[in-house]
């Protein structure tokens, strides 16, 4: 604050005043020093200038001033006083002896100089005889009074300049600092967070005589406060928003947020949260969250053997599981948890995650049903009958016999091609409902296929008991029922095998049943057939087919058609499946349903399989360079055989680089009894597989038994709905809700959808409307030779 006694061109220098304060007083003490020693100078000189006078005076007056006393000459020793009283300062002078006499008056002067001149004269005989002495009194004051008029000259003279000096010096320190300092002082007083991009301006030249200097090193430090400030600013800026995100993300995250305190107190519940708690912040905040008797404690359950949240976070580790959690309302949800600590600065705080998986178990349940059994008959599918199987066989002590027995149904082609899918629909129901009333108790009835039924037998007496049984059995399958109105009258064969005679393990029976089945079938449909080694006609076959098969893989008889995956947004061919065709001589082109399964046996699955993945390589690197399809990909069916045995990987990547292809181009479709199979095989060679940037695809997905779980671990790019929920989502609510769930967690998953075996619109317009991304099927085209796909993509150019 300004003193109110200072000129007002002074108030705002006071800096400049306090130099000049500070200049004046050490000046005028340096001043005060020197005229000091200047006067003390003087004075010393005057003084000793008196005494010597005094003595020249007594060496004067001493012998005259003796005789004329000795002469007792009175007139002559008053003059001779008189004489010695012209002295300067001298006031009186005064002798006593022989003769007294005085000249002049003492002073009353406090400062005086006595001398005393010894009278002694000294005769012929030279002997000294003293006469008296004379007292001479001098009195200091004009010294004084000239020393202090001297005294006074000085100091008024030292004032002047000293005054002047210092209104020299306040005006230059003034231009050469204070005036720059205010100006900085005005600069600071505006700055303001919206004007940090302004300069302190300083007027002066940039450049000169001593610069820079240390207001050039106020002024950059003031562009430095100022950058620093702006980062500073800038920082802060980006953290508010960081923040800002980070709670608007809290706010909307549909996962329920909890954070707790160090002494697990809740202190913020997110809307998502409170929505899925049926809570409200006042019930919750401030509450003991996971301790024992704690709010979240009292609601809810961990799974049996589970670690407890509270005690998991405290020993510093985290804590992720499944749990139940009893809604306010008293309902009980599913949710998937996550606790953890976290640390700001010295602060600890807890963070628990809670999302809602109440209706994605209820879907997974659902779908893991579908997985394990078969959708329309309920029955345990292939891959569980299969599960079942091994199951009872390692539960046998080696003394003890099973019996598989393979059942088809001779007839249920004609079934549907003349009544309709959805006649033979009933017609396997009703078949499966019998299977499940005239089967013994422990027997374990499934559906193997589409028309194909197994029943497991796991205890085995005496075989003409067995088949006894057994065709009891067939014989209630075989009882007439009602389809579409009329009588029908099913067919039924089956083929048995006993364990250990016809094999020792799953596959080896299954194998033999199958054997059994096709010896039945060839020789009279209806009928029963065990297992015999000696099934020569059968063996011969498979023995020629096998034959044949490797005539083929030498002289070139395979071909490969292409089936295109469209985009169901764009309408665009995306990829191609390549799908073997056999072009036998005689026989002439042969599905691959008929031989692929015995080249799995033989081992020939590896030739044909590296022959199909090198064709389909080079195809689609001509159709790459031919038409410009840089994006267009190739999908190519993987054999689980081909997986375990040899080096997938290093074929995969020489065929690539063969063609010229990057690893992206290809898809490999795997299917789900690949996962059941030789998972640990199969788990490291698929890894390969995915770091070459291959995607992998699940076909059939929804048939087979562990899915899900698998889904988990491996980078799944695409599932391939199976054509058996597509073919009937406009009829079937049950298939079109199961269609819907699987996409629906293929998306949750992050992994696209393939609808296999679209043939119609209406099958077309409900996939799109459920958010699959791609089909496949008749509807858009059939499998093509090479040349008609080439044609066919060219037309798709040509319409775009």
């Amino acid at each position: 604050m300004s003193s109110p006694t200072l000129p007002r061109w002074l108030r705002h220098r006071r800096l400049s005043l306090r130099v000049i304060l500070v200049i004046l007083l050490i000046s005028g003490l340096f001043t005060l020093i020197t005229a000091s020693y200047q006067l003390y100078s003087e004075y010393r000189r005057e003084y000793s200038g008196l005494e010597q006078r005094l003595q020249e005076a007594e060496a004067s007056f001493g012998d005259s001033l003796a005789r004329s006393v000795w002469a007792l000459d009175e007139n002559l020793v008053a003059l001779q006083l008189q004489g010695i009283a012209q002295i300067p300062h001298v006031t009186r002078v005064e002798i006593r002896g022989d003769i007294e006499a005085r000249v002049g008056e003492s002073s009353d002067y406090p400062h005086q100089l006595e001398h005393f001149i010894p009278v002694v004269y000294t005769g012929e005989d030279g002997i000294p005889q003293a006469l008296g002495n004379v007292r001479v009194e001098a009195d200091l004051r004009g010294i004084h009074e000239r020393l202090w008029s001297m005294g006074l000259v000085i100091l008024a003279s030292q004032a002047i300049k000293t005054f002047s000096v210092s209104l020299i010096l306040l005006f230059a320190f003034y231009y050469l600092v204070t005036r720059h300092l205010q100006a900085l002082a005005r600069f600071a007083r505006r700055l303001r967070l919206d004007r940090l991009g302004l300069r302190p301006k300083l007027a002066r030249p940039e450049h000169g005589l001593l610069r820079p200097d240390e207001l050039d090193d106020v002024r950059e430090a003031f562009d430095h406060a100022i950058a620093r400030i702006r980062r500073d600013f800038a920082a802060r800026n980006a953290a508010e928003r960081e923040r800002n995100l980070l709670a608007s993300a809290l706010e909307q995250s549909p996962v329920g947020v909890v954070i707790m305190d160090a002494q697990g107190r809740v202190k913020y519940l997110n809307p998502r949260f409170i929505e899925f708690s049926g809570c409200s912040n006042e019930e919750v905040l401030g509450r003991q969250a996971f301790q024992p008797g704690g709010w979240f404690h009292q609601r809810i359950s961990l799974p049996r053997g589970a670690s407890d949240p509270w005690e998991t976070v405290q020993a510093g580790e985290e804590w992720q599981g499944e749990l139940r959690f009893r809604r306010q309302d008293g309902q009980f949800r599913w949710c998937r948890g996550f606790v953890r600590s976290l640390s700001d600065g010295d602060q600890r705080y807890f963070l628990a995650l809670l999302e809602d998986t109440t209706q994605l178990r209820a879907v997974q349940e659902r779908l893991d049903f579908h997985t394990r059994f078969d959708p329309l008959t309920e029955l345990p599918n292939q891959i569980l009958a299969y599960e079942y199987l091994a199951g009872e066989l390692n539960a046998l002590d080696g003394t003890q016999r099973l019996a598989l027995l393979f059942l088809d149904l001779d007839n249920f082609k004609y079934v549907n091609d003349s009544l309709g899918h959805g006649v033979g629909d009933e017609l396997l129901n009703t078949i499966a409902g019998r299977l499940r009333r005239y089967s013994d108790d422990d027997w374990i009835p499934a559906r193997f296929g589409s028309d194909e039924f197994l029943v497991i037998v796991p205890s085995v007496g005496e075989e003409g008991e067995l088949v006894a049984r057994l065709e009891a059995l067939m014989n209630a399958l075989r009882e007439p029922m009602i389809l579409s109105g009329e009588n029908f009258f099913p067919s039924v064969t089956g083929g048995a095998a006993i364990y250990p005679d016809a094999g020792d393990n799953a596959r080896a029976l299954l194998q033999a049943a199958d054997t059994a089945l096709y010896a039945a079938k060839a020789e009279r449909k209806n009928s029963l057939r065990f297992y015999d080694p000696q099934l020569g006609v059968e063996t011969q076959h498979r023995l020629t087919l096998e034959s044949d098969l490797r005539q083929a893989l030498a002289e070139g008889q395979f071909e490969l058609h292409y089936q295109p995956v469209i985009d169901l947004n764009s309408g665009q061919p995306e990829s191609l499946e390549a799908l073997i065709r056999w072009r036998h001589p005689s026989r002439g082109l042969i599905p691959p349903d008929e031989f692929i399964p015995l080249t799995e046996e033989n081992g020939l699955i590896l030739p044909i399989g590296e022959w199909v993945l090198r064709t389909a390589l080079g195809d689609l690197a001509q159709l790459r360079r031919t038409l410009g399809l840089e994006g267009l990909t190739m999908a190519v069916n993987l054999s689980p055989r081909q997986l375990v045995e040899g080096d997938l990987s290093e074929t995969i990547s020489d065929a690539l680089q063969q063609v010229g292809l990057p690893g992206d181009a290809l898809q490999l479709e795997l299917t789900e009894r690949l996962f059941l199979e030789e998972y640990f095989a199969t788990r490291q060679k698929l890894k390969q597989l995915e770091g070459m940037g291959i995607a992998l695809v699940v076909d059939d997905f929804g048939t087979g038994y562990s899915a899900l779980a698998y889904l988990r671990r491996f980078h799944v790019n695409t599932l391939k709905v199976d054509r058996e929920f597509v073919r009937d989502i406009s009829e079937d609510e049950d298939d079109a809700l199961l269609t819907q769930a699987i996409i629906s967690l293929a998306h949750d998953l992050k992994i696209q959808v393939v609808a296999e075996g679209v043939e119609t619109a209406v099958q077309l317009n409900y996939l799109r409307q459920c958010g699959c991304e791609k089909g496949q099927g008749y509807y858009f085209a059939r499998p093509m030779p090479f040349v008609e796909t080439e044609a066919y993509l060219l037309q798709v150019i040509a319409d775009a």
